[in-house]
């Protein structure tokens, strides 16, 4: 491919194609990859397949993909690439606690935006500032580290922050399905975030634990097709005290064709998992 004019973010690649070459024209198989960063010019490296940037801490695109990482798994609506490269490439955030600063008469500034959109964005933010806490952790920038690892950690027993804060590597690895390297990661990416967790609390940014719903400690995944949205229904599991979850963890297999020869459905019948209909789980919600 010719003239390579991609991106590098926070843990992964997006390459712009500018020309796909006859084979008969290509006179080398040899593929050259880009030593320095299109974004910031900073030198690239391998972390296994992936090429990355190596400037973890300035690099434009990477604060771009670390915001929208919290945006995306918090289910934040109305702030996408656009925005967040428009407020990183105007100096206006560096960091994610620097969206919860943010008035709207700065939002406002934004090219295109104006104050009724200004306004909208604002509030939508702030209407989120209560967050669950397993999703609180796993929307942190701790790379490859997600919510589920942390509903596990939750089911053994730490409810909250500071019990997950306060844990050591050996408290780790006694959790269930967390092997040495995750607990290594997710013990130093924990070290790392504490900067960022202690601004968003001072923020008014709230992780939150629910002791008394109706699914409190089941751990949920879903399958297949559903009514309600895939993300509607995960909502509705934490909000009232359940976990999204993989593999042996999970509680319940939640599935509208309990015949379908899905990854899912055969590790579920092999671990034993509950199977309900989508109509089931709805059940489960009811007073």
């Amino acid at each position: 491919y010719e003239d390579f004019h991609g991106i590098i973010y926070d843990d992964d690649v997006i390459p712009a194609i500018e020309k796909n070459l006859d084979a008969d024209k290509v006179t080398s198989t040899k593929f050259e990859y880009p030593k320095k960063c299109a974004v910031c010019g900073e030198p690239t490296a391998f972390e296994g397949e992936n090429l990355v940037c190596t400037n973890v801490s300035t690099c434009p695109a990477q604060t771009v993909g670390r915001i929208l990482y919290w945006i995306k798994e918090l289910n934040i609506l109305e702030w996408g690439t656009g925005l967040i490269n428009k407020l990183v490439s105007l100096g206006m955030v560096k960091s994610i606690p620097d969206i919860y600063k943010l008035t709207v008469n700065e939002l406002a500034s934004v090219d295109r935006m104006g104050e009724k959109s200004a306004k909208k964005v604002y509030d939508i933010l702030h209407s989120k500032k209560e967050i669950p806490l397993d999703q609180f952790l796993g929307a942190l920038p701790i790379k490859g580290i997600g919510a589920s690892a942390f509903a596990s950690i939750m089911k053994s027993g730490y409810l909250t922050l500071d019990d997950i804060l306060k844990m050591t590597m050996s408290d780790m690895l006694n959790i269930s399905g967390i092997g040495d390297a995750k607990a290594r990661m997710i013990y130093n990416g924990l070290v790392k975030c504490k900067p960022i967790i202690k601004e968003l609390l001072a923020l008014g940014v709230k992780p939150k634990v629910i002791v008394n719903g109706k699914l409190v400690g089941k751990v949920f995944q879903f399958t297949g097709t559903t009514t309600h949205g895939r993300s509607d229904l995960e909502r509705m599991v934490k909000e009232n005290g359940g976990f999204i979850g993989s593999g042996k963890q999970v509680s319940y297999l939640v599935t509208n064709d309990p015949d379908s020869g899905s990854a899912k459905m055969r590790a579920a019948k092999k671990n034993g998992t509950a199977i309900l209909s989508e109509s089931e789980f709805l059940e489960m919600l009811k007073d």
